[in-house]
């Protein structure tokens, strides 16, 4: 009698292959999502990375409102009244008389204004277009737009707290100072952002079309 051999089952190969071309593609998968996981992560931490810096740019050009560290800064001096000069960014300012005996600071980035009670209660910034461009997109920035040539942009911030009500005046006259500010050559550039914003709001917004009577000039009948 004939022994007959037993061979593996075509039905049980098939399995098999399905169980390792499974498993396969869920390793692939793993891989793959490990993978863009981590460049996602980088790309996250890049970016926190970014806003961080502008973050602290922001901080770093905005008046402290309080006293100044005389390590990093220079002296403060009286300063010019009732009209301040600045050869170096090339603009004037007019003061009342309010401001008669305030203090001035000059760096090579900014100028402070300030008072013996409260030093520096303003501060005027000229920064580069590529770092307002940053700087304007970041809410609450803290900064007030003042204007602009085709080299830099004017912006200035104002002290968040006053030591008494009367520095809190003084603060509060700044802008109405800001507004007598005139370059020293050349014409102050002032533009007017806010129309971005609702450009970009009517992007999305359908446009009515125009009834065909009025394209033809046909009188409308009225309801």
């Amino acid at each position: 009698m004939k022994k007959v051999k037993k061979g593996v089952k075509p039905q049980f190969i098939v399995i098999v292959v399905l169980i390792i071309v499974v498993l396969g593609i869920s390793l692939a998968y793993a891989i793959n999502q490990s993978v863009l996981n981590k460049e996602k992560q980088v790309k996250i931490e890049e970016l926190q990375k970014k806003v961080n810096s502008l973050t602290d740019y922001v901080e770093s050009i905005q008046v402290s409102g309080g006293q100044q560290n005389q390590q990093n800064t220079p002296l403060s001096v009286i300063g010019p009244w009732p009209e301040y000069s600045n050869d170096i960014f090339g603009f004037s300012l007019t003061l009342p008389e309010t401001w008669e005996g305030y203090l001035v600071t000059e760096t090579a980035n900014f100028v402070d204004f300030g008072f013996e009670d409260q030093n520096p209660i303003a501060r005027i910034n000229v920064i580069g277009h590529e770092q307002w461009d940053q700087v304007r997109e970041q809410e609450n920035n803290g900064l007030a737009y003042v204007g602009e040539t085709e080299e830099f942009v004017i912006v200035y911030s104002l002290a968040a707290q006053a030591v008494d009500e009367n520095i809190q005046a003084l603060i509060l006259e700044f802008p109405e100072i800001i507004e007598s500010l005139t370059l020293l050559e050349g014409e102050l550039i002032v533009m007017d952002y806010s129309n971005e914003v609702l450009e970009e709001e009517m992007e999305g917004d359908e446009i009515p079309e125009v009834p065909e009577e009025l394209l033809e000039g046909e009188d409308i009948p009225l309801e």
